[in-house]
């Protein structure tokens, strides 16, 4: 109840920058979300919420006086802002007629999300949507159309549940006659607002010469150096379709010239890779006997040194000077022997550690044998 005082009390005062219009628009275009997530005491409090709200907005929907003394002039039913912020002008008010549409539509809106929710067979939804409904009955439903989508929904879910959960047959019971209760006091969509060409004939000449429709009803243009809104939007939407099209465009060039720039550099590694390849087979060919045999793991360092020299040598005295390849294949020849040598080296060390524990050992058991030996004598 504050939250809806709050509301309305901050559009009777007259605040700047705050649209009632938006704000109510805002809170029943979509309660689903809403309804999904409320306990079974939110759902109560959340009910008495939208009945408040609903009953402001019924009463400035039941009669033209009401609405022209506490709509009309407004800085909340204002549909197109100025730079001096002068809203006095009637071309930027909503008008009965149009304000009677945005009630059908937010009636309309909250009809389909009930049916939503009593339609997900699931408990949270059908219960919190007829607690809900219970909370603003007497505000909603107005219309006989809607009435009778929400009685045949509801009286769908009653059967369902009889006999299975009990407490979800009880609400849709209990919501079911006091719905068919307020039938009678149902109206007709024509009482409710103007359908169809009646709208145009019942608006000022002025408000449809300055205004058109948005959504359903509001009637709102800005006039900016002779510009409507709607054109302004095309434009602006055809420039940027233009831009988003250019833009596409160079980046698809962009990425083109980029792969083919990788395939070209590709096919240059593939080919300097080969090059490679056959240089190392041919190093490894001259070299592999000498690999090969088991002397030259197990020398130690002086062996390592000696390939050294011998492969600096052999390189000074071979005539033509070699390519950076041959020398970083060599490199890496070189580097390969010096780690199986050290893994040798570290092989033999674990070695000599295991044989000098198993001296150890024998040690120990020939002390202890002699110690046992003593002892009996």
């Amino acid at each position: 109840m504050y939250c809806a005082k709050f509301v309305h009390t901050i559009h009777s005062l007259k605040t700047a920058n705050f649209s009632t219009l938006l704000c109510y628009d805002r809170l029943f275009c979509d309660i689903t979300y809403s309804v999904t997530s409320c306990t079974e005491n939110e759902a109560n409090r959340y009910g008495r919420f939208l009945c408040a709200m609903l009953e402001t907005v019924m009463r400035w929907h039941s009669e033209k006086a009401i609405f022209d003394k506490e709509c009309s002039n407004y800085p909340g039913f204002v549909t197109k802002f100025r730079v001096s912020n002068q809203f006095s002008e009637a071309n930027d008010m909503v008008g009965f007629e149009n304000y009677r549409h945005v009630c059908h539509k937010w009636h309309y809106k909250i009809t389909k999300a009930i049916v939503v929710c009593l339609d997900s067979k699931d408990y949270v939804q059908i219960r919190n949507s007829l607690i809900i409904l219970i909370k603003i009955l007497p505000h909603f439903p107005v219309l006989a159309k809607l009435s009778q989508i929400l009685e045949r929904k509801v009286e769908k879910v009653r059967e369902e549940e009889r006999g299975q959960r009990q407490d979800l047959h009880v609400l849709a019971t209990s919501y079911s006659g006091q719905l068919k209760a307020k039938t009678p006091n149902m109206i007709r969509e024509a009482d409710f607002h103007h359908v169809g060409d009646k709208t145009g004939k019942t608006q000022d000449t002025s408000n449809s010469d300055a205004s058109e429709k948005i959504g359903d009803g509001i009637s709102s243009k800005e006039i900016t150096n002779g510009d409507t809104r709607i054109e302004k939007e095309n434009k602006d939407q055809r420039e940027k379709r233009s831009a988003s099209n250019q833009l596409h465009h160079d980046s698809s060039e962009k990425i083109r010239k980029k792969e083919e720039s990788k395939e070209n550099s590709e096919g240059k590694d593939k080919h300097l890779k080969k090059d490679e390849i056959k240089e190392d087979d041919t190093i490894d060919k001259k070299d592999r006997k000498y690999y090969k045999e088991e002397h030259y793991y197990g020398s130690g360092v002086d062996n390592l040194d000696r390939d050294l020299s011998s492969v600096s040598n052999s390189s000074a005295s071979s005539g033509p000077t070699q390519d950076g390849s041959d020398r970083d294949a060599k490199r890496r020849k070189v580097e390969n022997v010096q780690k199986e040598g050290r893994r040798s080296e570290g092989s033999l060390d674990k070695k000599e550690r295991s044989s000098k524990g198993k001296i150890r050992d024998e040690q120990k058991e020939l002390r202890r044998e002699k110690k046992i030996r003593t002892k009996k004598g």
